[in-house]
């Protein structure tokens, strides 16, 4: 299980987190296949990066170091890449069949009439 809390806090002069671009870029390049595990993930990531930043956030991560900052940032930012990737399918069905459930309002009060309920009135 990957634990990451804490507090967030930037030191002067310390690494710069991974931007919009490079979190693109990873999406595409893991779109068609996607690591098994967020430790797999990590070490591919690891090893196709130049930015020596992001390796700096994994190397510590792997070693079970604590992280701060910008680096624990980075690793945020890589797990949220690695939960999209892994479950975003899922996700985007499951808001169509949540978008399809039908309801009922009249004015600006919902209805209370459950689904349930719906089904038996005719």
């Amino acid at each position: 299980m990957l634990g990451l809390s804490g507090p967030v806090v930037a030191a002067e002069g310390e690494t710069t987190t991974i931007k919009r671009d490079e979190i693109q870029r990873l999406l595409k390049a893991h779109a068609e296949q996607v690591p098994e595990s967020f430790k797999s993930f990590l070490k591919q990531v690891r090893n196709e990066t130049d930015n020596a930043d992001l390796q700096s956030a994994i190397d510590g991560y792997l070693q079970g170091k604590p992280l701060e900052g910008s680096n624990f940032v980075n690793l945020y930012r890589l797990l949220g890449i690695y939960t999209r990737l892994h479950y975003g399918d899922d996700v985007v069905d499951l808001l169509g069949e949540m978008v399809a459930i039908p309801t009922s309002k009249q004015g600006d009060t919902p209805s209370t009439r459950t689904l349930a309920s719906s089904a038996s009135v005719s």
